[in-house]
């Protein structure tokens, strides 16, 4: 993999189609999210943008990165989300994982889960919903914290996902992606010629 992931425009996802060939969309959603019988697929739904906060940032050695995934003012029912979001493990490891904001403050009960802590693959899994209320946009619905593994840059992006309201229609989205700059220089050693030299002289 290089040491950047180059994406320059928004992801679109259409609803209605399942994402995941391990089950089809996660389990636990679907689970949760209550399914009307012959209720129509949500075609006429606004289409929602999630986009990073901050979309482009840096950090330095020892720090720890903070971004928050939100969705805008165009979702007025979301009550859960699938998402797998990607970075570029060489540059970066996740810290946490977390729920954001509109989730925390929804003011009811609710899950979310980070499917794959560990992983070395460069994505991120989560699944998440509210119990009994729905979250109205904007705001964050993820929080994600990096520490730096190899000075460089490297992309957020949302490669896969489904949003979903309250009746289980899927909402449109598009994924505008984000840049982490992790600046960690390696530190420049002075030796002394007298050393080098005498170095030598021993050879």
């Amino acid at each position: 993999m290089s040491n950047r992931i180059s994406r320059t425009t928004a992801r679109r996802f259409r609803p209605g189609i399942p994402f995941l060939s391990w089950g089809g969309v996660f389990p636990a959603l679907l689970a949760v999210l209550a399914v009307v019988a012959g209720s129509p697929v949500g075609a006429d739904l606004q289409a929602a943008e999630l986009s990073f906060s901050p979309q482009e940032g840096n950090f330095d050695c020892g720090m720890i990165y903070r971004v928050e995934l939100q969705v805008d003012a165009a979702v007025t029912d979301l009550r859960g989300f699938s998402l797998v979001l990607q970075y570029d493990p060489l540059i970066l490891t996740p810290w946490s994982v977390g729920a954001g904001s509109l989730m925390t403050g929804a003011g009811c009960s609710h899950f979310f889960t980070w499917l794959n802590p560990g992983a070395v693959d460069g994505t991120i899994m989560v699944d998440a919903a509210t119990l009994g209320c729905s979250m109205v946009g904007p705001g964050a619905i993820v929080v994600l914290e990096f520490e730096g593994e190899v000075q460089g840059i490297s992309d957020l992006d949302c490669i896969q996902g489904e949003l979903r309201t309250g009746s289980n229609d899927p909402i449109p989205f598009t994924c505008i992606p984000g840049t982490v700059d992790y600046r960690c220089p390696v530190p420049e050693t002075r030796v002394p010629w007298g050393s080098i030299k005498a170095e030598f002289e021993r050879r």
